[in-house]
């Protein structure tokens, strides 16, 4: 009597666990779709933000300068080969560069 009882029990069991298993294929089928769909949607983004870390943002600009100055009080004028500017003025004859600091 007592393994009659066991028998019935466990078909029982089989029949409950039956459904659960069913249930947990499902949800994890329909979860691994979805992942799948969103991580597509997101990669472009992913590749996005890498690329804009990646590159350095410039920081120098470029000056008008003056390989020869003059003593001038008061003035100042950006020197070329410093890039700073430098107490004085740019001569009649001197040419224009770009420095780039």
């Amino acid at each position: 009597m007592f393994n009659i009882l066991i028998i019935i029990f466990m078909k029982k069991r089989n029949l409950f666990m039956l459904p659960c298993i069913a249930a947990v294929a499902i949800a994890t089928s329909v979860a691994k779709k979805t992942f799948e769909t969103n991580a597509c949607k997101y990669k472009s983004l992913l590749i996005q933000n890498v690329e804009a870390l990646s590159t350095q943002e410039s920081t120098t600009k470029e000056y008008t300068c003056y390989s020869t100055i003059t003593e001038k009080d008061g003035c100042q004028v950006r020197y070329c080969q410093t890039c700073t500017y430098v107490p004085g003025t740019d001569t009649w004859y001197a040419l224009s560069n770009k420095c780039k600091k």
